[in-house]
């Protein structure tokens, strides 16, 4: 029998525009999808560690302390780096040990572009080992 650590944990997801939702076989994740970074100057103890980007409600809260980035606008990738960071982010989320390989599914516009596509599949590949689209 497979160890458990090595079976492939299923997630669907909905990468969207103001927010991002993942379902899988132990829970659902759902955040606004957008990031921020800590301002240059802030104080020690203001942020939950201001070396560090915040992400869903965590960078709402702290809006007045940090540069807000929304990775996907109108659909599509508009920032990789911070996209690629929010994914890293709910990749944890979903699996905070980081043992279990993850394969996700994820929806996309049925007029999406090839090259929406393409920036998805990029932005998921570093912190998902399967991506697929329906």
């Amino acid at each position: 029998m497979a160890d458990a650590t090595q079976q492939p944990l299923v997630v669907g997801m909905d990468l969207g525009t103001s927010s991002t939702a993942a379902v899988f076989d132990g829970g659902t994740v759902y955040l606004p999808s957008v990031m921020g970074t800590p301002r240059a100057g802030i104080l020690p103890g203001l942020l939950p560690d201001s070396t560090k980007p915040l992400f869903g409600e965590d960078a709402l809260v702290h809006h007045n302390l940090v540069d807000m980035v929304w990775p996907i606008r109108q659909g599509t990738i508009a920032d990789a780096r911070a996209a690629t960071a929010f994914c890293a982010h709910v990749a944890k989320l979903i699996n905070p040990s980081g043992k279990r390989p993850i394969h996700v599914v994820v929806g996309t516009p049925a007029h999406a572009p090839p090259r929406h596509m393409a920036a998805v599949r990029q932005v998921l590949a570093g912190s998902f080992q399967k991506v697929q689209f329906y």
